[in-house]
């Protein structure tokens, strides 16, 4: 995988599918027309622009077997610019954005071993790596904690399933931090449950908010883990 990162561009198109996940999470497919050729690489992300001077980063969700059609995952649970805008958005309403930026994407070489820790909608980049990781056919073990508040935060992990079936070396974790009685899975934040089992041999992948991966990445430094294997990209939350 050697990359040549694309130059952000302006690009202009139009909304169409937007579906809501869950009553705190849209996600959002736009169509690039102008100009046609939009290009990223799986853990990118566009800026969309939400009024007529202001900008919000979203990760893209869905790997390059859809272009020219791109996909956004956003929690609209906060009153924001960014989220108000995109709840407004019909099918068919026109959309303009800036991208695709960030150095947020799969290394040249993978380790053995590679680990994903990620909280909310921080798991939207991980989607389309997960699909070239598979296209890859990598012999890499792949392991996914992610983090949600509850059980109805959840989503997208039918698409988590199937990469299951499809990749023989991979497995994910939910876990959530404030559980209802019914729920049988991880109870807590991924940061009490991950786990490293060869320090030298491990790329870690950490996505979602910004104090978790802080304090992940500072754990992961103390563990022994070299700066050079560990991936990250915070997601900041705005106000209005």
């Amino acid at each position: 995988m050697a990359y040549v990162f694309p130059r952000p561009a302006q690009y202009y198109g139009k909304v169409v599918k937007k579906e809501y996940l869950n009553n705190k999470t849209i996600k959002l497919d736009i169509v690039s027309e102008k100009p046609e050729k939009f290009f990223f690489f799986p853990g990118q992300f566009i800026n969309l622009k939400v009024n007529q001077f202001i900008y919000r980063p979203y990760s893209i969700a869905s790997y390059i077997d859809r272009l020219p059609i791109i996909s956004i995952i956003l929690t609209v649970a906060h009153e924001g610019l960014g989220s108000n805008y995109v709840k407004s958005l019909n099918i068919g309403d026109p959309v303009s954005f800036i991208g695709p930026s960030g150095r947020f994407v799969l290394p040249d070489e993978l380790y053995k071993y590679l680990l994903f820790l990620v909280t909310g909608t921080g798991l939207a980049p991980i989607l389309p790596m997960l699909q070239q990781l598979t296209e890859l056919k990598t012999n890499s073990e792949i392991e996914l904690y992610v983090g949600f508040r509850n059980e109805d935060d959840i989503f997208e992990e039918s698409f988590l399933k199937s990469c299951e079936s499809k990749l023989k070396n991979f497995k994910y974790h939910i876990c959530i931090s404030q559980p209802s009685q019914k729920w049988a899975g991880f109870q807590g934040r991924i940061t009490d449950f991950y786990k490293i089992i060869d320090i030298e041999n491990t790329q870690c992948f950490i996505c979602g908010n910004p104090e978790m991966v802080t304090e992940v990445i500072e754990r992961l430094k103390l563990m022994g883990i070299n700066k050079t294997r560990i991936f990250h990209e915070k997601f900041v939350l705005f106000g209005k």
